[in-house]
């Protein structure tokens, strides 16, 4: 076999770090050790299977200019190496790339491949048969059977940072790092989540999913989310010394007025697509080292768009570009948008460069949108124009300049001036013809400025490298503008938010309180957190101070910070691509709403009545969980009846304080006309009502009664939450079936510590308080330390709701409370 690859490999190293150092400089890679034996290796290989060495030899060449150039330019660009995963993102990467770059991105693999082809020949010696099938079996054992194996291989050669790929490349070369990359994805790639994990997940979580009570009826307003790409503030270059803010003033007065909001995006300059499925989701977009768009989506998602259209809400997304550009077409239909309008279905004659202007962009896309439906709208709407690099056209002169050494600066900063007054145009005329809408604008992600972090760099924003970044770098480089529009009340202040809270902000605003898997994700007020992918979280606290939480981090606050990123995971997974148990475990029962109606909820100023007009009232207003209690009739079944004697008799003809058979029960008239219910009709109720749940509140003999309800109910028992009195009945219940479970104070006599360390031993749904005594003692408070949310019962004050919230209630029974603020 010929020798020849100890020649040319070294060559090839020589000629791929100067190409490298062309693009990156001060990050060339040497050459290691491991790296050199893989391609060593892999040139043995290739020249068994070669008719002529010379082209063996460009070969290898091309794929090792690939490997380094390749990640010189995706280092250059976004400041990180090339991943497995970015095969997923590699046409979207290409298309924004300019003609030259793409032909030297594309030729390298083309040009390896189509040599390859070309020059190929099948082994002749024992050695060369030995070589072409021992290596790639070698591969298979080390990278697809067991990756394991090179995962810990190169963890003892090289004690490789989780957080810091640039890093791990430099140190490991580019072949070695891309297949520890791959191994480690392999192994990392975890099968869905069961039920059970998705359940001690969805509980931990809870205890930090606190959305805030919104004191109005929920009521269907429009809703307009619009991403601006590259939108960011580039005041903060003290370098860049600008003639004029960069930010038309007509977008800089209504920021200002709401508090100079901003959102934590997860992409910096780049990845919109990742940023949008936070936007759209609520969810972190990180859990994937590519783009979710393309890789992570395997399921129909529960996102903001799907739980409006369940509602009535039409929904619209408009974006100027090709429709596969991120699998958007699929993604998309996915989330739960509706009508799409993609590049074709635009008039492009005002675009800057190739990209559609903004305001263009806004008057075809909101003209569109008002002949689409009459119903409410949830509208998203992703501009173009203001993308690298920035084009202008003639009838868009510069009117910005800057001092800066970098270029880039001053072309952003002209996009960005026409890209601003252009969106506040289009958000004037939106308040004109719709002032009750709610207004989200957003920018997507900082701006590529220049290679190496140049132009923030130039400022010492950022480093010129990830790598060097402190806790306040990784702020700046995932920090955008955030304007919130109220309707009618305007510009309202946001404080700092992961762009993953915006859509439970959106359903705040419109005071939509019915449970979501959105509330999952949720965090309380004590600090925002930034995932990054496989990495680091950034934990901004609310006096604007920031710390980077590593996977060994050992502060307390930091620890917590990992567990609720490893459960939003699980959750994650399972939503996007496992069995969705999400739905049963958060959405349906598990994650309770704020309210919860009293005895069926109020109706006209009536309590306690337990009617289907009722429910049927108080279904209407939002309420989708409804405590009932339950009485045994004279013949042994069981009626919606709160008792037989102080309740019953006053509201019945002719009632005496016996208890009725059924029969006599269901035929009696009622003094307020009400109809009156049993367990069957109940049912039948339930299966017209599917997303409603029933919380009961069994009168006497209450484990009889649950299993007379699990006997009758069959499939409907999930939908039934039962409430238990003591600590011995819970054992019972989870025998006949039901699975999570609320246990009710007011007939027990435990003492708080009791309760506590019952709830800390034992998986319950909530605890539910009388409310003296959670306005009394701090057991609300302790519950919360340890998972488990409590409730009090009967609240129909708003401040007093409002003053026990303050004492750690989580929420509420009431008759009418969502008359004032809705119900969830």
């Amino acid at each position: 076999m010929s020798l020849a690859p100890l020649l040319f490999v070294p060559v090839s190293y020589l000629i791929a770090a100067v190409g490298s150092a062309a693009f990156l400089p001060g990050h060339v890679v040497l050459l290691r050790g491991g790296d050199f034996l893989l391609q060593l290796v892999l040139g043995f290989f290739l020249v068994s299977l070669s008719r002529r060495i010379v082209w063996c030899a460009v070969a290898q060449l091309a794929l090792m200019l690939t490997l380094y150039v390749g990640n010189a330019v995706k280092i250059s660009f976004l400041g990180g190496p090339l991943l497995p995963s970015d095969v997923h993102a590699a046409d979207a990467l290409v298309r924004i790339l300019e003609p030259g770059m793409q032909v030297l991105v594309l030729g390298g693999p083309l040009l390896f491949l189509g040599i390859g082809l070309w020059n190929f020949r099948l082994p002749r010696t024992r050695a060369e048969v030995l070589l072409v099938g021992l290596a790639p079996l070698l591969c298979c054992l080390a990278l697809l059977v067991q990756p394991g194996w090179t995962v810990a291989a190169v963890d003892r050669a090289y004690a490789p940072r989780k957080w810091d790929q640039l890093w791990n490349y430099e140190s490991m070369g580019a072949t070695t790092f891309l297949a520890q990359a791959y191994a480690r994805g392999r192994l990392e790639d975890r099968p869905p989540p069961s039920r059970a994990a998705v359940r001690a997940a969805a509980r931990r979580l809870r205890a930090k999913s606190q959305p805030e009570f919104v004191d109005r009826a929920f009521a269907p307003r429009n809703v307009y989310l619009l991403v601006l790409e590259s939108f960011w503030d580039p005041t903060v270059l003290e370098e860049a010394h600008f003639s004029r803010d960069p930010i038309h003033p007509s977008f800089r007065k209504l920021w200002e007025a709401g508090g100079r909001s901003t959102a934590l995006s997860p992409a910096f300059a780049g990845g919109t697509a990742n940023a949008e499925f936070e936007l759209l989701c609520g969810m972190p977009a990180t859990f994937v080292q590519s783009v979710a768009f393309e890789y992570a989506l395997e399921n129909d998602v529960p996102c903001l768009p799907r739980v409006l259209a369940d509602i009535g809400y039409a929904t619209f997304a408009a974006h100027a570009n090709v429709p596969a550009y991120w699998n958007r077409t699929t993604a998309y239909r996915r989330l739960g948008l509706e009508s799409l309008m993609f590049i074709d279905d635009f008039d492009t004659h005002d675009s800057n460069g190739k990209f559609l202007s903004d305001e263009s962009f806004f008057r075809q896309s909101l003209a569109r949108l008002e002949q689409e439906t009459d119903a409410p709208r949830f509208a998203h709407l992703l501009t173009i124009s203001s993308h690298w690099p920035y084009p202008l056209n003639e009838n868009r002169p510069a009117k910005v300049e800057s001092t800066s050494s970098e270029k880039s600066i001053r072309t952003f900063a002209n996009s960005l001036w026409y890209s601003s007054r252009e969106t506040a145009q289009a958000i004037a005329g939106i308040r004109r013809k719709d002032p009750d809408a709610v207004i989200i604008a957003v920018g997507d992600h900082p701006p590529y400025l220049g290679e190496n972090f140049g132009g923030y760099a130039e400022s010492r924003l950022l480093a010129s490298s990830w790598s060097e970044f402190t806790p306040e770098m990784f702020l700046a480089s995932v920090r955008t503008p955030l304007l919130v529009i109220d309707g009618k009340d305007g510009p309202v202040p946001a404080g700092t938010l992961p762009m993953f809270a915006i859509p439970g902000l959106i359903l705040d605003l419109l005071g939509y309180r019915a449970a979501t898997t959105i509330d999952a994700f949720r965090r309380g007020p004590e600090h925002a957190l930034r995932p990054f992918s496989r990495g680091p979280v950034l934990r901004v606290d609310r006096d604007g101070s920031s710390a980077l939480c590593n996977p060994d981090s050992e502060d307390g606050s930091c620890q917590a910070a990992m567990r609720w990123v490893e459960d939003t995971r699980t959750l994650w997974e399972d939503l996007l691509r496992g069995a969705e148990f999400t739905g049963m475990e958060v959405l349906d029962v598990t994650r309770l709403p704020a309210y919860i109606a009293h005895a069926g909820g109020g109706i006209d100023g009536r309590r306690y009545t337990n009617s289907q007009e009722a429910m049927d009232r108080n279904y209407a207003k939002g309420f989708r969980f409804f405590e009932i209690d339950f009485s045994w009739t004279a013949d042994g079944f069981l009626a919606l009846s709160h008792d037989w004697d102080h309740w019953y008799v006053p509201h019945f003809v002719g009632a005496t304080r016996a208890a009725p058979t059924r029969a006599e029960f269901l035929a009696m008239e009622r003094h307020d006309g009400l109809t009156p219910m049993a367990l069957p009709q109940l049912l039948g109720w339930l299966r017209t009502h599917e997303d409603a749940y029933i919380v009961t509140d069994v009168k006497h003999r209450n484990i009889d009664g649950l299993a007379a309800i699990a006997a009758e109910a069959a499939d409907l028992q999930a939908r039934f939450v039962p409430q238990i009195y003591h600590r011995s009945e819970l054992e019972p219940v989870h025998e006949l079936g039901y699975e999570h479970v609320i246990f009710t104070l007011y007939r027990s006599q435990a003492t708080d510590d009791d309760v506590v360390e019952f709830a800390r031993e034992r998986e319950l749904l909530a605890v539910t308080l009388p409310e003296g005594r959670a306005r009394k003692s701090s057991l609300a408070w302790r519950l919360g330390h340890v998972g488990t949310p409590a409730y009090a019962h009967t609240l129909n004050d708003p401040l007093k709701a409002r003053r026990l919230r303050a004492r750690g209630v989580t929420g509420l029974y009431t008759d009418h409370l969502p008359d004032l603020a809705p119900p969830g």
